[in-house]
């Protein structure tokens, strides 16, 4: 790992999107995408992104109502991340048993909630930061709001709550939120490491 890279670990249950954000910062189809809702990435794997100073370590999908104990031990022995990108599905119903993973694994590590497939950035012409978002008027959009942010508030490690549409089923849909999640990691990378 070359000076000043930070070591960004994926981390979510199946279909959250952990592969496609990997394929999108890459620019390339590196990361094998699951259509039917099964994990996909069986085992570990780094992505090093030298232009971004980042190495993307894509993980395994932990599954809904199953014993992800095996799958939870490999990741604590994987590897110690700088940071983590802990990955939502918005359209699937968020459990606490979900956000209660981002202690169980790493709760010494800064951490970014990500909440994917929020396809509704598309009709914006920049990226949405979600925490500070007035425009959006939608009733469960708001409660899933104040949820995730009286949880980020609980927790001292989590940092930010970053949203994100990776969609691209139209040529003129683009990846939204892949920059302010970028800037929210080096800013509270740096500033952890300068306190």
């Amino acid at each position: 790992m070359t000076s000043g890279t930070i070591k960004v670990l994926l981390i979510g249950y199946s279909s959250t999107g952990k592969s496609s954000l990997v394929n999108c910062l890459t620019g390339r189809n590196v990361a094998s995408v699951s259509l039917d809702g099964l994990p996909m990435t069986q085992e570990i794997k780094e992505y090093l992104l030298p232009d971004l100073n980042l190495i993307l370590v894509d993980s395994m999908g932990l599954e809904k109502k199953r014993d992800n104990t095996e799958k939870l031990e490999k990741l604590k022995n994987c590897c110690q991340p700088d940071f983590i990108w802990f990955l939502l599905n918005y359209q699937s119903s968020i459990e606490q048993e979900e956000l209660n993973l981002i202690n169980e694994l790493f709760p010494s590590v800064p951490t970014i909630i990500v909440l994917n497939f929020m396809d509704i950035l598309q009709t914006f012409d920049h990226d949405v930061d979600f925490e500070t978002d007035t425009q959006q008027k939608n009733q469960n959009y708001q409660i899933e709001k104040q949820r995730l942010l009286q949880f980020k508030q609980s927790q001292r490690n989590v940092r930010h709550v970053i949203a994100i549409s990776l969609r691209s089923e139209e040529q003129d849909d683009r990846p939204r939120g892949l920059k302010l999640l970028y800037e929210q990691t080096i800013k509270n990378f740096l500033q952890d490491n300068h306190r």
